[in-house]
């Protein structure tokens, strides 16, 4: 089915989206959720449809940033 990724809010597995074009008119099974990309500029955080869904973009946005943060910390930045 493809390479499955994780989450980075809650760690669960999810299958990458796919534009319907693409897909092959596989479906998801419904124990699985499906994983997309939340972006701000050069930024971006894996979130599956649960987390999109359940957090919305204003924390979506602030959980970015979170990891903006760290990720600049770590660098010494």
């Amino acid at each position: 089915m493809g390479k499955e990724w994780a989450c980075e809010i809650c760690g669960r597995e999810a299958l990458p989206m796919e534009p319907a074009a693409c897909s092959n008119g596989i479906e998801i099974p419904s124990d699985r959720a499906e994983l997309s990309t939340f972006s701000m500029g050069v930024y971006a955080i894996r979130v599956c449809s649960v987390c999109r869904e359940k957090l919305g973009e204003d924390a979506l946005r602030e959980k970015l940033r979170e990891k903006v943060r760290r990720s600049q910390a770590a660098r010494g930045g």
